[in-house]
C-alpha cells in the first residue's frame, strides 16, 4: 500500500524534539512493507535525506527565500495559542503549495490513501488536493488543531468541510474523540488509536541518570523534578515555578529542571529571578532527542502542570506522560484534557487541580519526602508502559485501518469506483422511472462494496427485486405486497418472502438495506427497532425533504407518511442505532434537472389543490393521473454512468437523495 502522510511538523533532523511521535509511526508502518511518503513544509534546518528507513520525504516550498521558513514545526502559534499575524497573509500560499504537492504526488505515485495530521491546517489542504480523485482521506487530530477549529468561524468551517470528506477521523485519546465529535463528526467515523511506547529508548538507566545529575550539579539528597516541553502558555510552567517558591519556603530540598524552548522562555527565567529561585531552578533549553531519555531517568518526579487555557487550548494526551511512564518515573500532573487517561491518580502519580501552585507544591513535597512511594509509583508506571501498545502494535493497527479505509469508496464527492456498469435508460418508459432506477441502483452498488460472498443481507422493501442481482452473499428480500414477491420470484433466483410489516426474519444479518421505504412507514420507531434488532449494520435511502416540501408540510406524494432532511433522518435513526452517518447523493446535472422539474410540477399541482382533493382520490384514479402526467424519458437516448454519481456528508443539503449508514 502507498500512503501519503501530510503534516506541518516533523523532526527536521536526527535528534530534533519536534513532534517526536510522528517519526516512529511512519517508520514502523514502512517496516511492515508499505510505501510511506511524508509531505512537509520546507524548513531551513531540514537535514534529512530524501529517503530513509523506507520513508520518502517531500518538502513543498512556500517562501521566496529558503532562509525564511516560518510555517509549521511548532512555530506558527504565538505563545502556543494564536496564529502569528505575520503568517496570516502567508496561509493561502502555503495552502496552494501544499495542495499542489499532494495532488501531484497522488497522481504520480499512485497513492492509495492520504493521512493528514492536525485537522487545522492539513485537513482542508488534503481534502482540497483530493477533490475529484478516488483516494480516501484519514484525518488525525491532536489537540491544538481542534481548539483552533472550535474558536474560529473560518477555521471551523474549513475543518468541518474536510472532516465531512474524510472516511475516518482518529484521535490519540478519548478526550480528543469527544472534542472532535463536537465539530459534527459522525460517531461511526471516529476511532481511537493510541500512540506507541518507545520502551527501548525510554527506560530506567542509573548510569545515564547519574551523568545528568552530575552535569547539572544536583546533589544526591536533592529531589530532581523535571518539567519538559514547549515553553508556551498552556503548558503551565509559570504555575510550576510558583509552586517551587512554596516548596522552598517549606524547606523542601527539591531542584527543578526545565527542559525545552518557546516564546515564554525569557518570561519564565525572569519569573525565576524575581522569586529568587535561581539556585533551585535550572533552565537547560531544548534537549537533543537522543539525550531526553537520560533526563527522564535522572528525574525523581516528572511534573506536567498544564492548564486549560482561556482560549481553549489543553493537552490532548500529553506525550511527556507516556515517556515518563516508559522511564519508570512517577508523575505529578494537572487533571486536564487527556492527561487523566494516562496518569492514573495514586497508581503511577498524583493528579492535581490546574492553576493551583499550592496543591502542586504539596504533591511534589509528598513525593520528595517518601522515596518508597516514588519507587512504588515508578514501578507501576514502567509496568503500565510494558502492558501498553508498542509502536509495532500501533503501526499494525494503523495498517489495518488503512486497508479498511482504502477498501471503501471515498465520500468527498468521489465517484463510485467499484462499478463500471452503465445504467440502460432505454428499459424504462418515463423520466420518473429512469431517475428512480438510477438512484436505486447507485444505493445497491454502494451497499455491495462492503459485502462479499460470505455476507448475509436482508432487503426490506425490495420492490421489483433487482437488488438481489447486485448484492453479493446470502440474500433475503421481504415485502408487504404478495404480488411483488411473486413477480420477484418469477424473475430472480434469490429468496423472497412476504412479511407483516412488524416482525422481520431473525438475524443477525451483516447488513439490512431498505431503500425508499422509510418515508412510507406509519409506525416508524417499532419498524426501526426491528431493523436494529436483526442487523449489525443498516443502510437507508430516502428523498431529501428540503428540495421537496417545507418543514411541517404534508408530502405531496400521497403514499409518503413523512419526509426527512438530513438532520431529521440522523436524529430519527440515532434513537435506535449508536452511530449514524448521513450522505447527500448527487447525480449528473441532466438527471437532477429532470428530477427537479418533477418536483416543481408536483408543487404546482399542490398549490392548485389547497383542499387536498388528490389525497382522497381512489388509488386507481390517482395512478392513472400520475401516469398521464409523466413525460417520456429524455434520457432514453443516452446511457447514464453510475460513476457520475457521488455521495458525501458535505452534500447533505445539496443532494436530492439521502443515504444513511447506521450501526
Amino acid at each position: 500500500m502507498k500512503v501519503l502522510v501530510l503534516t506541518s511538523t516533523y523532526p527536521r533532523f536526527t535528534g530534533d524534539p519536534t513532534a517526536p511521535f510522528l517519526e516512529p509511526l511512519v517508520r514502523h508502518v514502512a517496516a511492515l512493507g508499505h510505501e510511506v511518503h511524508v509531505v512537509v513544509p520546507e524548513h531551513r534546518d531540514w537535514a534529512r535525506p530524501d529517503a530513509e528507513h523506507g520513508v520518502r520525504y517531500h518538502r513543498f516550498r512556500y517562501s521566496p527565500r529558503r532562509s525564511w521558513t516560518p510555517w509549521g514545526y511548532a512555530q506558527s502559534l504565538q505563545g502556543g495559542i494564536k496564529v502569528r499575524r505575520s503568517l496570516v497573509a502567508l496561509a493561502p500560499v502555503v495552502f496552494a503549495s501544499a495542495a499542489r504537492a499532494c495532488r501531484e504526488l497522488v497522481k504520480r505515485e499512485g497513492i492509495d490513501l492520504v493521512h493528514a495530521h492536525w485537522v487545522v491546517p492539513n485537513g482542508p489542504i488534503a481534502a482540497f488536493a483530493l477533490r475529484g480523485l478516488p483516494v480516501p482521506l484519514i484525518v488525525t487530530v491532536h489537540g491544538s488543531d481542534v481548539t483552533l477549529a472550535s474558536r474560529s468561524r473560518v477555521l471551523g468551517a474549513a475543518a468541518r468541510w474536510s472532516l465531512a470528506r474524510s472516511i475516518r477521523v482518529t484521535a490519540v485519546s478519548r478526550y480528543m474523540l469527544e472534542q472532535v465529535a463536537q465539530l459534527g463528526v459522525a460517531p461511526g467515523k471516529l476511532e481511537l488509536i493510541p500512540l506507541g511506547m518507545e520502551l527501548s529508548t525510554f527506560h530506567p538507566d542509573p548510569p545515564a541518570a547519574q551523568r545528568v545529575r552530575d552535569q547539572l550539579g544536583i546533589e544526591r539528597d536533592e529531589t530532581m523534578v523535571l518539567g519538559i516541553g514547549r515553553l508556551i502558555e498552556w503548558k503551565g510552567f509559570d504555575h510550576l515555578i510558583d509552586a517551587m517558591r512554596i516548596v522552598r519556603e517549606r524547606g523542601g530540598t527539591v531542584h527543578l529542571v526545565i527542559a525545552g524552548d518557546g516564546d515564554l522562555h525569557s518570561d519564565l527565567m525572569q519569573q525565576t529571578q524575581r522569586l529568587g529561585l535561581d539556585r533551585s531552578i535550572t533552565f537547560v533549553g531544548a534537549v537533543a532527542r537522543a539525550d531526553v531519555p537520560s533526563y527522564y531517568a535522572a528525574a525523581d518526579v516528572v511534573a506536567i502542570p498544564s492548564i486549560r487555557h482561556d482560549a481553549g487550548f489543553v493537552e490532548g494526551l500529553g506525550y511527556v506522560a507516556l515517556e515518563a511512564l516508559a522511564s519508570g518515573t512517577p508523575i505529578v500532573a494537572s487533571d486536564v484534557g487527556g492527561l487523566g487517561e494516562t496518569v492514573r491518580d495514586g497508581e503511577v502519580g498524583i493528579l492535581v487541580h490546574e492553576r493551583d501552585p499550592e496543591e502542586l507544591a504539596a504533591a511534589v513535597l509528598h513525593l520528595a519526602g517518601d522515596p518508597a512511594l516514588r519507587e512504588r509509583l515508578g514501578a507501576n508506571a514502567r509496568a503500565r508502559a510494558l502492558a501498553a501498545p508498542s509502536w509495532d502494535d500501533v503501526a499494525a493497527r494503523w495498517v489495518e485501518t488503512y486497508q479498511e479505509v482504502a477498501a471503501r469508496p471515498a465520500p468527498s464527492g468521489s465517484k463510485l469506483r467499484a462499478s463500471s456498469e452503465r445504467f440502460d435508460a432505454t428499459r424504462h418508459e418515463t423520466t420518473e422511472d429512469v431517475v428512480m432506477g438510477l438512484y436505486h441502483q447507485y444505493s445497491y452498488e454502494l451497499a455491495a462494496q462492503s459485502l462479499d460472498s460470505t455476507s448475509s443481507v436482508l432487503d426490506v422493501g425490495f420492490g421489483e427485486g433487482y437488488g438481489s442481482t447486485i448484492l453479493p452473499g446470502d440474500y433475503l428480500g421481504v415485502e408487504l405486497d404478495p404480488a411483488l414477491v411473486a413477480y420477484a420470484r418469477s424473475r430472480y433466483t434469490a429468496r423472497f418472502e412476504t412479511y407483516d410489516g412488524r416482525r422481520l426474519p431473525d438475524g443477525p444479518f451483516d447488513l439490512v438495506v431498505s431503500f425508499h421505504v422509510i418515508e412510507h412507514v406509519h409506525e416508524l420507531d417499532p419498524w426501526l427497532a426491528e431493523i436494529a434488532r436483526v442487523g449489525r449494520r443498516a443502510m437507508f435511502a430516502t428523498p431529501n425533504r428540503i428540495h421537496r416540501i417545507g418543514h411541517g408540510e404534508r408530502p405531496w406524494n400521497r403514499y409518503h407518511v413523512r419526509e426527512f432532511s438530513g438532520e431529521e433522518l440522523r436524529s430519527v435513526l440515532l434513537r435506535h442505532f449508536e452511530a449514524v452517518t448521513v450522505y447527500g447523493v448527487c447525480a449528473p446535472r441532466d438527471v437532477e434537472a429532470v428530477e427537479l422539474a418533477r418536483y416543481a410540477r408536483a408543487r404546482k399541482i399542490a398549490r392548485l389543490d389547497p383542499l387536498g382533493v388528490r389525497y382522497r382520490l381512489p388509488t386507481r384514479v390517482d395512478g392513472w393521473l400520475r401516469h398521464k402526467l409523466r413525460k417520456p424519458a429524455p434520457l432514453a437516448e443516452t446511457r447514464v454512468s453510475l460513476a457520475d454519481f457521488s455521495h458525501s456528508e458535505a452534500d447533505v443539503e445539496r443532494g436530492l437523495m439521502l443515504l444513511a449508514e447506521a450501526r
